[in-house]
């Protein structure tokens, strides 16, 4: 009988028998290790990005807190002050904007000036004194109309407009200026002066009471403010000074004096070219002091100012001025040297045939080398604060580590995957 077993299928030992069931598990560990994969990565841009704002409100707080706050002024922006000298009452800075011409600003324990709107603070108080708002030119003037003024009694308010401390005394004009003031005292023109000319003026003394520098200065200014010329006498350090200076460009020069000596200035425009020069009271010539290599052929507006530039308190300031006057430049005049010979010889002989022999001989020479030399020399000084050290930024250990544990995490999932 045959055996009833043999229509069974026997299970081979070596067959491979796959569940549907693994099969089935494997793919939702794929999906389950994948959604843990983006999770973990959202957490480290998460985890980078707190880190980072707390790094970014930490450096906020250090450098917007004084001392380290101080910028003198801020790097990048030389049009704003950043005071911690003193700082307000909560510990932050005392923050200054050059918004308005004439403007006085105090940063680092220093003064500045704020010479043009949203222009760049200076240490130069003199361009304050220009800047300082006066009742504007109503008309123009040339070197023809001989302006002139001696201050024989009274300031002539025809010919100028005054700010501060201006007076006639003794013959002369005295500004004055008190001990902390800042804006000092000036004298302005009421008319613009155009073309060329020669300005020429006294200024028998200036003094101070105070530490400090101090300067009394003719001052001649473009209409915007944004072209300045000073001519004038100085004390620095202690020492007395005539000076020049130019801005835009910062061309200057200074010569040690006596102080006790009275020095003449003149100022001559031609052209555009700027030729300024001095004599002391014991001299009878010129001497020339710079000739600006930067041309000004703008109208101008004229000052003759006191003004305290350095101290604290600012020093008291007193200038005198005399003798001001405007004219014409001098037409160059040639030489000429005529050299002229004549020579004339008669030689009778002993016949009765005169020889006459004539011989003229006539050169007549002209010269005129008008020679004209100018030496313009310039330089630039300057003094700008040590900018405060601010924390470094990027990413420090925290944000290191929190980026390193995230991508091993997404290495060991992505291997268990496998």
């Amino acid at each position: 009988m045959p055996d009833q077993n043999l229509n069974k299928q026997t299970t081979s030992p070596f067959e491979i028998v796959t569940s549907t069931k693994k099969k089935s598990f494997g793919k939702k560990g794929i999906i389950v290790t994948f959604l843990i994969v983006v999770f973990l990565i959202l957490s480290v841009v998460a985890g980078v990005l707190l880190v980072r704002q707390r790094q970014n409100i930490q450096e906020k707080a250090q450098t917007t807190t004084c001392p380290t706050a101080e910028q003198c002024p801020v790097t990048g922006a030389p049009s704003h002050l950043r005071n911690c000298t003193p700082a307000q009452a909560d510990g932050s800075p005392d923050e200054q904007l050059c918004n308005r011409v004439g403007r006085i600003g105090s940063c680092g324990g220093s003064q500045y000036c704020c010479p043009s709107l949203n222009g760049a603070w200076t240490k130069d108080m003199t361009e304050c004194a220009a800047a300082t708002p006066t009742p504007g030119p109503t008309g123009s003037m040339t070197c023809s109309d001989n302006f002139s003024d001696s201050f024989d009694s009274t300031i002539d308010s025809a010919k100028w407009s005054k700010v501060g401390d201006a007076k006639v005394s003794s013959g002369q004009l005295v500004l004055d200026v008190t001990s902390g003031q800042q804006t000092g005292s000036k004298i302005t023109s009421t008319k613009y002066l155009t073309g060329d000319f020669v300005i020429t003026f006294d200024a028998p003394a200036l003094t101070k009471t105070g530490t400090g520098a101090v300067t009394g200065t003719l001052i001649l200014v473009s209409p915007d403010g944004s072209k300045i010329v000073t001519v004038g006498r100085n004390i620095k350090q202690e020492a007395h000074n005539v000076a020049v200076n130019f801005v835009p460009g910062n061309q200057n020069k200074s010569v040690v004096i006596n102080g006790t000596d009275s020095v003449s200035f003149k100022v001559e425009r031609k052209s555009g070219k700027i030729t300024t020069s001095y004599k002391l009271s014991n001299s009878s010539t010129f001497t020339e002091l710079i000739v600006f290599t930067t041309t000004l052929t703008d109208d101008l507006i004229i000052s003759l100012a006191a003004m305290p530039v350095t101290g604290n308190p600012l020093p008291a300031t007193t200038a005198k001025f005399d003798n001001f006057s405007i004219t014409c430049l001098s037409t160059p005049t040639a030489t000429a040297t005529p050299t002229a010979t004549a020579t004339a010889t008669a030689t009778p002989t002993a016949t009765a045939t005169p020889t006459a022999t004539a011989t003229p001989t006539a050169t007549a020479t002209a010269t005129a080398t008008p020679t004209a030399t100018g030496t313009a020399s310039g330089s630039s000084a300057g003094t700008s604060s040590t900018p405060r050290p601010i924390p470094v930024t990027g990413t420090d250990w925290p944000t290191v580590v929190a980026g390193g544990v995230g991508i091993l995490v997404i290495i060991a999932s992505i291997l268990l995957a496998l």
